[in-house]
């Protein structure tokens, strides 16, 4: 692991430690939930039910470290890309 890239992993472990509320080393589904109000986000029930379970890879009913690195680097970073068709003149 390159040092940026261990910088980084430790960033995403800060951010983990900070949604997993009662410090067990998983975030379940109501720390997930309260997760995606922090970050501005409103699913139904069902929808976060979905993500949540596409989350958790195992299906062990919570999302560990691992899955939240994975799930952060694969689809909240890639939100935040500026696409061409979006910058302004």
């Amino acid at each position: 692991m390159t040092n940026s890239a261990a910088i980084r992993r430790n960033e995403l472990e800060a951010t983990f430690r900070r949604f997993d509320a009662n410090g067990d080393g998983h975030i379940d589904f109501a720390e997930f939930v309260a997760m995606l109000r922090a970050l501005g986000k409103s699913l139904s029930s069902g929808d976060a039910a979905t993500s949540f379970g596409a989350i958790d890879a195992d299906a062990d009913g919570s999302v560990d470290l691992d899955e939240f690195v994975q799930w952060w680097q694969e689809t909240v970073e890639v939100v935040a890309i500026d696409y061409p068709g979006d910058k302004e003149s």
